[in-house]
């Protein structure tokens, strides 16, 4: 027979004995005493009472196999109580405490170590507060990273400029050839930390664009990732009038630039395509409900001589295109609007006129564009030259020249760095809050003014 003894505070033994019928058996054991301790845990292990916080409370557990007396020891710290400094903790059982702040004791941000004991043992307890008026301020730079076609590495900096400490995760990392050497992190009150943002090449098929985010739980901050995967481009040999181009974006299932400057677009939302304007070929799809944007980080239209080009179809009332620019001065920054209203297309350069409903002007008399159809459509503008402290824009539809517009901006503006407008563009988009629903391809910008028959060329051959 097999015999188990067990007893409270005691191990457990066991022992075989052999019965005999009629016979009385003794059996020996000896039980020890069993060890007593105390598995203590602390949940959470830190506290951050921030900025308003004014209770947390700490979860007590033993796991151990005895009671535990335990006590608590704050320091020499007056801004900080706790609902119990001392008691005792059965196994098995759990118990909270609450630790309490007061802001009256505290000038700057504080954060300490208090100590748990109990069974022989000590836990820390890490605890941090701020003053009520203490807060985190982060800022990041720069919010775009080009890394062209060759680099593979690159710098962001992020920065507190507040008065107390500022906690970073980066999230939305979609993009596998992308990695960051840290994704989450602190930055103290007045300081900076630098991450890197590393690009593995090998993973890349063609051009890269692509975003994440960086958020301090307040706010969060966009940072917008671009790279050439081919290693440069050259403008394609069957490319009519290449002379001056700026950029040249088919959007022809992607968003790449076929001119030799290599500049870089992107979507938000996800890129949706239609069919183009030939066979076999794509276009980019504006949605109105979706606030599909495109936007590439360069003025590309605001020089003082220029021309714009694009086929469209399926126009709707919206902003086609606008141009953000670095001069804010004037309280506005948005400028060299081309719209679509009332049956019009409207272009206005001055960001004062956009910005005030009653300049009711800048609009074109032409053909219907709105038919279902695709129809080419060609800015060419001019400043102070045509026309002395005047802008002059002459719009062409599908190869013909529909109209000339005239808007009054005296020379004397573009000495005025409070006023200036040309080259001080930093961001070109098409769509946005305001977009109407359209289709887009052949989007090209040019640094000079088109003739009518490098127009008619470019109509012609659908591009």
């Amino acid at each position: 027979h097999n015999i188990v003894f067990t007893k409270t505070g005691y191990t457990t033994e066991q022992t075989t004995a052999s019965v005999v019928a009629g016979k009385t058996i003794s059996v020996n054991v000896q039980m020890n005493p069993t060890e007593k301790k105390a598995a203590i845990e602390l949940n959470p292990s830190s506290l951050n009472f921030g900025t308003n916080q004014t209770d947390l409370s700490v979860t007590i557990t033993n796991n151990g196999n005895s009671n535990a007396e335990w006590s608590i020891n704050l320091g020499n710290n007056n801004w900080l109580s706790v609902s119990e400094m001392a008691g005792s903790i059965q196994p098995g059982r759990t118990q909270s405490l609450v630790f309490t702040v007061d802001r009256n004791y505290l000038s700057e941000q504080k954060s300490v170590v208090v100590n748990f004991h109990a069974f022989g043992n000590s836990y820390p307890l890490t605890i941090s507060c701020a003053p009520g008026n203490a807060k985190s301020e982060m800022s990041i730079e720069p919010k775009i990273l080009d890394f062209g076609s060759n680099d593979t590495e690159k710098n962001l900096t992020i920065r507190n400029t507040g008065t107390t400490s500022l906690n970073w995760t980066a999230n939305d990392i979609t993009e596998k050839s992308l990695t960051l050497s840290a994704s989450e992190g602190t930055v103290a009150a007045g300081g900076s930390s630098v991450i890197k943002v590393m690009l593995d090449r090998n993973q890349l098929t063609g051009q890269l664009n692509t975003t994440f985010t960086i958020t301090d739980g307040v706010r969060s901050e966009v940072i917008t990732v671009t790279a050439n995967g081919s290693g440069g481009t050259e403008i394609p040999s069957d490319i009519v009038e290449t002379k001056g181009l700026r950029a040249y974006f088919p959007f022809n299932g992607n968003l790449d630039d076929l001119a030799e400057n290599t500049l870089y677009g992107f979507v938000n939302p996800e890129a949706t395509y239609i069919n183009g304007v030939v066979g076999g070929t794509k276009a980019l799809s504006f949605s109105r409900k979706d606030e599909t944007t495109f936007s590439v980080n360069d003025g590309m239209i605001d020089r003082t001589s220029m021309s714009v080009c694009f086929w469209i179809k399926n126009i709707d009332e919206g902003n086609i295109f606008w141009v953000t620019s670095s001069n804010e001065s004037d309280g506005h920054k948005e400028m060299m609007c081309l719209s679509y209203t009332k049956g019009q297309l409207r272009y206005v350069m001055n960001r004062f006129y956009l910005a005030v409903s009653w300049y009711d002007l800048g609009y074109f008399t032409h053909k219907a564009i709105n038919d279902g159809e695709w129809h080419h459509i060609a800015l060419v503008s001019d400043f102070n030259n045509q026309n002395v402290d005047h802008v002059t824009t002459t719009l062409y539809v599908d190869g013909i020249q529909m109209d000339s517009i005239k808007e009054e901006y005296g020379a004397y503006n573009e000495k005025d760095t409070s006023k200036r407008h040309f080259d001080t563009g930093v961001k070109f988009s098409m769509g946005g809050a305001n977009t109407p629903n359209m289709s887009i391809a052949n989007l090209r910008t040019y640094t000079l003014k088109l003739t009518a028959n490098q127009i008619k060329a470019i109509y012609e051959a659908k591009q």
